[in-house]
Parts: structure tokens; C-alpha cells; sequence
């Protein structure tokens, strides 16, 4: 994973949907900082949400499967234009 693939997969990794929280905090095995106990989903990949810390902090690498998962879904979401006609025209009938 290089650089710019770390820096994308840290911002993405905590923009995950919650799946699961437990009870507790989980501390870092590196650095003993708290995560917290909860686990977050994309809908595909589910993963801890401390995480994006252990990539970011102590540059931990994830599997090359789960990185190209991540690079598609951000090149999706790049792609996507924001089509507000139809909010206009809900808008302007409101009035």
C-alpha cells in the first residue's frame, strides 16, 4: 500500500455505517491509546473502528483485496453528480 492508498483507506475506514458496538473501550496494542469498541461496515467488508488508527498511526497494511475495495468505492463516489432538479422543481412547487 503506498502513501496516497494509506491516506485514502485512513479517511475512508471511518466513514463506515455501525455494525456492531460492544461494551468498553479496545486500546491500541502499539500505542495504548483508546479506540472504541464498535464495529463499521461499507456493506461488503466489516472491520474494527479503531482501525483507520493502527493504518494511520502505525502504518499496519490491510490485505490488497480490501485496498482495491476501497479505491473502487471512492473512484464510485467521485463519479456520481448531484442532480438537484428534481429538488428545484419539489422547491418551486412548494411555493
Amino acid at each position: 500500500m503506498d502513501w496516497d492508498e494509506r491516506e485514502l483507506v485512513t479517511d475512508y475506514l471511518p466513514s463506515g455505517f455501525l455494525f456492531r458496538a460492544f461494551g468498553g473501550v479496545s486500546m491500541c496494542r502499539f500505542c495504548g491509546c483508546a479506540n472504541r469498541a464498535l464495529e463499521l461496515t461499507d456493506g461488503t467488508w466489516y472491520w474494527p473502528d479503531g482501525l483507520a488508527h493502527y493504518v494511520g498511526e502505525h502504518a499496519v497494511r490491510l490485505p490488497a483485496e480490501f485496498v482495491a475495495h476501497v479505491v473502487a468505492e471512492v473512484d464510485k463516489l467521485e463519479e456520481v453528480e448531484r442532480d438537484v432538479a428534481f429538488v428545484r422543481r419539489w422547491a418551486l412547487n412548494r411555493r
